[in-house]
């Protein structure tokens, strides 16, 4: 078991590393200080980033399928032809990120059908990070259009902010403890 003091002493600080054209995959950098680090032509699949400082960091061409980003300060960050599907970027500071020709959304196999879920996330990642120009009702029109279940998909919205709130007490509990 580890404690808060391990904990502490584990956190990653290597501002400024240059880890281009490396595997670090399945890896541990929750809470790390990377800023401005070189992630470019990296596989980064399953890499835990949760709250991680990235600001400046570059990830071009960088493979971050199924990646941890929740709450990172990507702030600036090059993410530039990145391959971001099935990774999480809820709360994380994407602000004046670099996140043209990013890749977000799974690409559907000849036959396969597109879950409910799959339909929105690709509309409206598509809407907001490639195609700015799109309107509110030009993004609902669409999501009728492929059959999307607006009640259903805000429905699983509030289901999983609310699991969010509990999982976020849970640990403010724990830590007040």
């Amino acid at each position: 078991m580890v404690n808060e003091e391990q904990k502490i002493a584990m956190i990653v600080s290597l501002p400024g590393k240059d880890f281009s054209n490396s595997t670090l995959e399945c890896v541990n950098l929750e809470d790390g200080n990377l800023i401005n680090c070189n992630f470019s032509n990296s596989s980064l699949v399953s890499t835990n980033f949760t709250n991680a400082n990235l600001q400046g960091a570059c990830f071009r061409n960088a493979d971050l399928t199924g990646a941890y980003l929740q709450g990172a300060n990507l702030q600036g960050a090059n993410l530039e032809g990145a391959i971001l599907e099935g990774t999480d970027l809820y709360g994380a500071n994407l602000q004046d990120a670099n996140l043209k020709n990013t890749i977000l959304e799974k690409k559907s196999s000849p036959g396969k059908q597109l879950t409910q879920e799959e339909k929105f996330l690709n509309i409206v990642s598509r809407a907001f990070y490639h195609d700015e120009t799109q309107t509110l009702e030009e993004i609902r029109e669409e999501l009728r259009a492929e059959g999307v279940d607006m009640n259903a998909m805000v429905k699983r919205l509030k289901q999983y902010q609310q699991k969010i709130s509990e999982k976020s007490k849970r640990k403010y509990e724990k830590e007040v403890v």
